[in-house]
């Protein structure tokens, strides 16, 4: 169901913050400092990817990128801890 005055999903509906909430909060294991701390991770990232996009002309993919490499990273070392606690 589709609310709103043009009743159809616009391109650029979502700015993404979905993503990245769910990101901080996977990444915090349910403890609020890590929340905090995630939240401004990402956040800041964001604000900075705007930024580096108009003063150097890099992209915000970039931070797109270097996000899915911490949750890459953080997911490994968690399965790595898992399985060393195993043995």
């Amino acid at each position: 169901m589709l609310l709103g005055e043009q009743y159809t999903l616009k391109d650029g509906f979502s700015s993404g913050y979905g993503f990245d909430g769910l990101v901080a909060g996977l990444l915090s294991r349910g403890s609020i400092p890590g929340v905090i701390a995630a939240s401004l991770l990402f956040g800041f990232m964001r604000s900075g990817g705007i930024n580096m996009e108009m003063v150097a002309a890099v992209p915000t993919a970039l931070v797109a990128v270097i996000q899915g490499l911490i949750v890459i990273t953080l997911a490994g070392a968690a399965l790595f801890i898992e399985k060393w606690e195993g043995q």
